[in-house]
């Protein structure tokens, strides 16, 4: 019995982190996208309209987007005009936000592509995006992954929080999640780390204690 329970938890965690289970979540749970766009009001999601205030952003690219309600909510709490693109691998959750959002002031994919976010910002009459928001969603890629992207999009990014597994002393890991340094991966692209708080997310276990963090990190001017 300890075995087979053993075995199904692996195939559980191997699930949890599958891209396949991401992009057909809606065939398995019917009503998750609206569900999760009804959620912009979570106090945990008013840190991105905070911030979005403070930082007066005006251009803001989340990567995961699901059905939009990170930035629902900052549309709807920031208190500032801004405009956004989101990327999800799921065309349901994509399809359900464009629906909900001006399309004069936002742009949803399910395909990440730079020169198409860099056209989208140019007509909006901007260069880069001032905010980037990475909310519970690099766990999926491996850490060549995460590189690559950092390394294509680096230009493009002014602010980036990213609310995710981090430690920066060990290769921390539950079985389902495994820690990164994004601290050291984004320092590569000239990227600074401005706060270092523990996530708002449910803390589920120790490993979730140790090391479900949100980071918000800047990228340095050049003198």
């Amino acid at each position: 019995m300890g075995d087979l329970s053993a075995v199904l938890d692996a195939i559980k965690n191997r699930v949890k982190v599958s891209g396949i289970f991401w992009k057909f979540r809606h065939i398995v749970h019917g009503n998750i996208w609206s569900n999760y766009y009804e959620s912009y009001t979570a106090k945990r999601r008013h840190f991105y309209s905070c911030f979005v205030g403070e930082e007066s952003c005006n251009t803001i690219f989340e990567f995961g987007c699901a059905s939009g309600p990170n930035l629902k909510n900052i549309e709807v709490y920031s208190n500032r005009a801004t405009y956004c693109c989101g990327y999800d691998i799921n065309k349901a959750a994509v399809e359900f936000a464009k629906k909900k959002f001006d399309p004069k002031k936002s742009l949803f994919s399910a395909q990440i592509s730079k020169s198409d976010l860099r056209a989208q910002l140019h007509r909006w009459g901007f260069d880069e995006f001032d905010l980037a928001i990475y909310d519970r969603v690099l766990y999926l890629l491996s850490e060549t992954e995460v590189f690559e992207h950092f390394s294509e999009y680096q230009d493009l990014l002014v602010y980036i929080i990213i609310d995710d597994f981090h430690n920066a002393q060990i290769k921390d890991s539950d079985g389902a999640y495994t820690s990164k340094n994004y601290v050291s991966i984004l320092s590569n692209f000239g990227f600074q780390l401005m706060s270092n708080a523990s996530s708002e997310h449910p803390m589920m276990n120790d490993f979730f204690q140790r090391s479900a963090r949100r980071l918000v990190f800047k990228k340095l001017t050049v003198s």
